[in-house]
């Protein structure tokens, strides 16, 4: 299968880290593109990955119509397996996403490992502003503890100049199947984040117009063009295939959308709110647009989104990843 990625650079394939590292998953989510990619990577960076997860990554892919129900059980073992792979020793750790919930234990593990190099990758647990003054406390205090990795220049500087943490800064990774690309006609509304009240927006806009596809769990609209999963059971092809996306789902101040880069890397028209990313992808050229934009698209700039998709490519990661070790 051919991804959008550019190949690993020779040099740096023949210097693998003489090491292991270890990835863990504590939590069930939609990362599974990301962790997929970045677990691909890190066995060309690293000598030795271990994985340890509530569900091995190819079982990530949410493609079942129940959820998926992860006993208290299950994730004390994980930590209690972490625990034993870690204790009193010198070690690199990647959490691939974290929950509130689980700060506890992750506090535990560091407390019996201090000498490991623990980072944890930050999607959508950074608090905003106007958050409660008692999980921006935690926050702060839970920073002290550990080594953040971030997936843009906007939040790794909010992280310096709100809370004095120097992060590890990676772009965000692009691993979409171009091989399924077939240009279909309709608009695709892939993210959780993206609310009711935004889909309908959407669906109102293009009514009538053009098919909407969209993922939600609670949305309910009833016309023949509109079609609602509560899962995408192929993620790869429909947005491939798509010929406009469109993401809602706040500000995104301080944290990143890994449809928005898919659709960008794969020169797909974006629909969003003004939000933050959406003005800072504005500020730097890209073609992204609101739904009162629509009538404004003009054609993408070829070369530009050339040189983002080699930006967010599986090349990067690696240089990055071994730049901190």
């Amino acid at each position: 299968m051919k991804i959008i990625r550019n190949s690993i650079d020779n040099n740096f394939e023949n210097s693998k880290i003489s090491e292991t590292l270890i990835l863990v998953e504590p939590t069930i989510n939609s990362h599974y593109v990301f962790n997929g990619g970045l677990i691909n990577v890190c066995k060309k960076t690293f000598d030795n990955i271990e994985y340890i997860g509530l569900m091995k990554p190819k079982e990530m892919k949410p493609n079942l119509e129940k959820e998926i129900d992860i006993g208290f059980k299950k994730k004390l073992n994980l930590y209690v397996n972490l625990a034993r792979k870690i204790a009193f020793k010198k070690k690199k750790v990647i959490f691939l996403s974290y929950e509130y919930r689980d700060i506890i234990a992750i506090l535990c593990v560091r407390l019996i490992s201090q000498k490991s190099k623990i980072y944890l990758i930050e999607h959508n647990t950074i608090p905003t502003d106007n958050a409660k003054k008692i999980k921006l406390f935690a926050f702060s205090v839970f920073n002290k503890f550990f080594d953040k990795i971030v997936l843009s220049s906007r939040v790794k500087y909010h992280m310096k100049k709100k809370y004095n943490k120097n992060v590890l800064c990676i772009p965000h990774p692009v691993l979409i199947d171009e091989n399924k690309s077939r240009q279909e006609n309709y608009i695709l509304s892939p993210s959780s984040s993206t609310t009711d009240e935004e889909n309908l927006k959407l669906v109102q806009y293009f009514s009538g117009k053009k098919e909407i596809v969209i993922k939600s769990k609670t949305f309910n609209y009833y016309e023949k063009k509109i079609k609602i999963f509560k899962r995408l059971e192929d993620y790869d092809e429909m947005i491939a295939n798509c010929d406009a996306l469109f993401v809602g789902g706040g500000s995104m101040k301080y944290r990143e959308s890994g449809p928005v880069y898919e659709g960008l890397a794969l020169n797909k028209l974006v629909l969003m709110n003004d939000c933050e990313l959406f003005r800072e992808l504005k500020d730097k050229g890209f073609n992204v647009i609101t739904l009162d934009e629509y009538s404004e698209y003009l054609v993408p700039d070829t070369k530009k989104y050339q040189n983002f998709k080699k930006m967010h490519s599986e090349s990067e990661l690696p240089k990055r990843i071994h730049k901190s070790a």
